[in-house]
């Protein structure tokens, strides 16, 4: 959800600790592992393998299947799928490139803390998003979160940043959006490529 669709969240959540990262304009892709069984997903679809897909060329790429099936869990890898040929590369990557922004234990139902986040990705050998700030406390208000995200990314610095995306270290549920996760759009980069 976006901060400006629920201001009172700042009010709300004001005295919580988040951890703020880059949000990256891409694809949205998930990796998963159950039951003996590896699949790539879009943001709608369970994707077919194929020798010419992007999703899985990165699975294969980055080790992916092999990585999980080693953890011995059951775990959905969520990130952004960037860069060269994808939804017009905003940061001008000279190649394709995977940031995670979570993962979700299937068995727990739930999506890992903060830190095991990163400690699992470290692990695996994959890349998060950009992480900025993990102690992270709201601003007052609307105005001074968009300026906030008023940033040039920490991927290409030539370039704007998304924007921001704000959430608890350790998950929290709100009554309005569920699991408590929010977005603040860069203003730059609305101008620049619509949205």
């Amino acid at each position: 959800i976006r901060l400006q669709a629920l201001p009172e969240i700042l009010q709300r959540y004001g005295e919580v600790h988040f951890y703020r990262s880059e949000k990256i304009d891409g694809s949205s892709v998930t990796y998963y592992y159950k039951d003996d069984q590896f699949g790539v997903c879009s943001r709608n679809f369970e994707l077919v393998e194929s020798a010419d897909n992007t999703l899985w060329k990165m699975a294969r790429d980055l080790e992916i299947p092999a990585k999980l099936l080693r953890t011995r869990r059951h775990l959905a890898i969520q990130g952004e799928l960037f860069g060269a040929g994808i939804q017009g590369n905003p940061l001008k990557c000279s190649d394709q490139r995977l940031a995670v922004f979570n993962i979700f234990d299937i068995d727990k139902h739930q999506h890992l803390p903060f830190a095991e986040l990163i400690d699992l990705c470290r692990t695996l050998d994959l890349p998060t998003v950009p992480i900025l700030e993990t102690q992270f406390k709201l601003k007052p208000t609307v105005d001074e979160m968009v300026g906030l995200a008023t940033a040039k990314s920490q991927l290409n610095p030539a370039e704007w940043a998304e924007g921001f995306v704000f959430r608890p270290l350790t998950e929290m549920r709100d009554r309005d959006v569920g699991r408590l996760s929010f977005k603040v759009i860069n203003p730059e980069f609305l101008l620049k490529f619509g949205g």
